[in-house]
């Protein structure tokens, strides 16, 4: 501030208020306002010397005191405060607390903004490393629990296999003092036992692993079937990489009249599969879409894929349809497939879930490279919003549709990853942030309107069976690991008791009978594919080192293994058409799988100690796995990876029959008969059928 001296037509500085302090001894200058009267000459003689000493020197400042800090009780009563310790005189008065603080700096909003958001970010931080440090703790107690229980069940052996193998038991006492060392074959590439892992208890598809069809044929028992130049050689990948896109026409007129009927088989045939799709939100759907034509939106693509759905479910497999006929819900599909391409761009719970109808009906037209990218995408959506917005913090029926979509894309990626190697999403990773789907909420008007019931049954059990399967695919088959045979007993027993439980958990409707007989629910039949399908890859590794040392089924522990992996194998394949009861999501993976276990029982018959635990004659195996072919050759027009398959089958089977052609001597049965040369003749005559 500056003022105009009296005398002096200048302007100068008016003096900091530690001056006034400093000269308040003297009783002729108060303050620089004193009046003239009160001693005006020597306050400005003062003042010329304060301006004339900072004129002639800039350098020289004017002594700085710092001002004394006031109590609490004396910058309430805004009286003068003497800053004595620990109280000052008026508290001492006054008989009060003293409490000194320093006064805080006045705050603009943008600086407020600032600060809140800094102390958000440290808590989100805080709260990532809470749960960084839960999560390492639950995997050491897990690997402490896993470590204890191979080690007491070790100690419980009656005996070792050193005492059991004749060829190469050095190699088997070394086995049996280092759990590092293996009786596996080097082909099927399990390099370092990595229990610790954290990767080993993370509930996805490992990165490297042995269990698609074409490494089969890396065993060196399983490996001669094919020729010089087997089919089988190329990727599945690349050939699914080189298909001719889907030819569609976007602007074909739809016939919306009569879609009651697609609606009603889309509830009752495909949303039990999936649960994607509320009946309670159907109607609402629908107007919205109606609204807009059925052109834009992420709830015409909903409607579109529901009818697409529906008209799918409502006729047989696509295996079954006449060559040059219309694919049923294709119309349907064509007309969504322009909107899927606006919903890619943006990030919402209904994008992803429109995404996800796209890829279950790409599942259906066996295309699993498309129905990737699309479920890739959709992974990516999902990843998103549980960032930003975490499920905890979402409404009800938000938080429910996120956690259904959530679970299908887990499930239908391992599928894929599966017998694909694909890159991983990493939407396994938020696990432990999404909980498991419990219904969505209806008021009575809703479900009077609803087209079907909110069943999640299958559902559920369908992602309890996934999650079981990706754990045998971490502990036994990633690439990653290596353990002996004796080291895999305690994994193998604990993960059959899982799959056991599992059953056991089912509710009546879906708890399948073990019998051989057709079921009434395609549901039931479907999870009974998939309980036989996860019993023949948990004990599989049984039949692998008895294909390499026949005398490992002495021990009665490989013997009994080999022999539930055999069963398991058969149960599979022994009536294939059953694969047709999940032909809307499951067509492809079931033809990889009955490729699998054909070979596998291939493998079996051309084995002395093997054949002997099949439950069926050789003339039967040859029926039952030349119906197997016969399938998998009716499936290959779908796709090119189901036809190099075929081809990889048809091979294979030439191979075997050369090989149990080569074999005159008669071969015991598991039943406890013998079968005669002429028999068997006319079983190979049966196989050649196929060639």
């Amino acid at each position: 501030m500056f003022f105009l001296a009296p005398h002096q037509n200048i302007l100068w500085r008016t003096p900091a208020i530690n001056y006034i302090t400093r000269f308040s001894h003297d009783s002729t200058i108060i303050s620089p306002y004193t009046p003239h009267s009160q001693g005006l000459s020597t306050g400005f003689l003062y003042y010329r010397f304060f301006l004339t000493t900072d004129i002639q020197d800039d350098r020289v400042e004017y002594p700085r005191r710092r001002a004394i800090i006031a109590c609490e009780v004396c910058r309430a009563r805004k009286s003068k405060c003497d800053g004595a310790q620990p109280k000052c005189r008026l508290c001492n008065d006054l008989n009060a607390e003293c409490v000194y603080r320093e006064r805080g700096l006045k705050l603009e909003a943008r600086d407020k903004l600032i600060l809140e958001k800094l102390g958000q970010i440290e808590s989100i931080l805080q709260t990532s490393l809470e749960k960084e440090q839960l999560q390492t703790q639950v995997i050491k107690q897990l690997s402490l629990q896993q470590q204890q229980l191979q080690e007491n069940l070790q100690e419980q052996q009656t005996h070792h296999l050193s005492g059991i193998i004749t060829d190469g038991s050095d190699h088997s006492q070394l086995a049996q003092s280092s759990p590092e060392l293996s009786h596996e074959s080097p082909a099927f590439g399990r390099d370092k036992l990595s229990s610790n892992s954290h990767r080993d208890f993370v509930f996805s598809i490992p990165e490297h692993h042995s269990t698609p069809w074409f490494h089969l044929f890396q065993h060196p028992k399983i490996a001669p079937f094919l020729s010089s130049s087997p089919p089988s050689l190329v990727s599945p990948l690349s050939l699914e990489t080189n298909r001719p896109p889907l030819q569609l026409n976007p602007n074909v007129l739809l016939d919306l009249s009569h879609i009651q009927p697609f609606v009603t088989s889309f509830f009752k045939n495909v949303n039990p599969f999936y649960a994607i799709v509320s009946p309670f939100s159907w109607q609402s759907y629908y107007r919205i879409a109606l609204s807009r034509g059925f052109r834009a939106g992420p709830e015409s693509v909903i409607v579109l894929l529901v009818l697409a759905l529906g008209e799918a479910s409502m006729e047989e497999s696509l295996t079954l349809c006449r060559p040059n006929s219309p694919i049923p819900g294709l119309n349907f599909f064509a007309s969504s497939w322009p909107l899927v391409t606006n919903i890619l761009i943006s990030n919402s719970i209904i994008d992803a879930q429109a995404l996800m109808l796209t890829s279950a009906y790409l599942f259906y037209l066996v295309r699993p490279l498309e129905a990737w990218t699309i479920l890739s995408a959709t992974c990516m959506k999902i990843r998103a919003i549980i960032a930003t917005a975490p499920p905890e913090t979402l409404p009800h029926d938000e938080k429910e549709q996120l956690e259904r979509i959530f679970w299908n894309a887990l499930v239908f990626e391992s599928d894929l990853l599966a017998e694909l190697d694909l890159p991983h999403s990493g939407i396994e990773l938020h696990e432990d942030d999404v909980g498991l789907p419990s219904g969505f909420i209806s008021v009575p008007e809703q479900a009077s309107l609803a087209p079907g019931s909110d069943d999640l049954w299958y559902f559920l059990a369908g992602i309890a069976i996934r999650r079981l399967l990706n754990r045998v695919h971490h502990m036994l088959y990633s690439k990653t690991t290596q353990m002996s045979i004796s080291s895999c007993h305690p994994i193998v027993q604990e993960l059959n008791f899982q799959l056991i439980q599992w059953y056991e958990n089912l509710p009546a409707v879906l708890r399948f009978s073990f019998e051989r007989r057709q079921l009434d629910n395609r549901f039931a039949t479907v999870l009974r594919l998939r309980y036989f399908a996860c019993q023949s890859i948990i004990w599989r590794v049984y039949v692998e080192v008895a294909l390499q040392n026949e005398d490992l089924l002495r021990d009665p522990r490989i013997r009994m293994g080999a022999s539930k992996c055999v069963e398991a194998c058969l149960r599979q394949i022994e009536d294939v058409e059953e694969h047709q009861a999940g032909h809307i999501p499951y067509l492809w993976q079931g033809s990889l799988s009955i490729a699998s276990h054909i070979l596998m029982l291939m493998a079996v018959t051309t084995s002395a100690g093997l054949s002997q635990l099949l439950s069926y004659s050789l003339e039967r195996m040859a029926e039952i796995i030349t119906a197997g072919v016969r399938t998998i050759i009716r499936n290959g027009k779908l796709a090119p990876s189901i036809k190099a398959a075929a081809e990889s089958l048809c091979d294979a089977q030439r191979q075997w029959a050369a090989q149990m052609r080569s074999v005159a001597v008669c071969i015991y049965i598991g039943v406890g008969t013998f079968v005669s040369v002429d028999v068997k003749c006319r079983m190979l005559h049966l196989v050649g059928e196929v060639e």
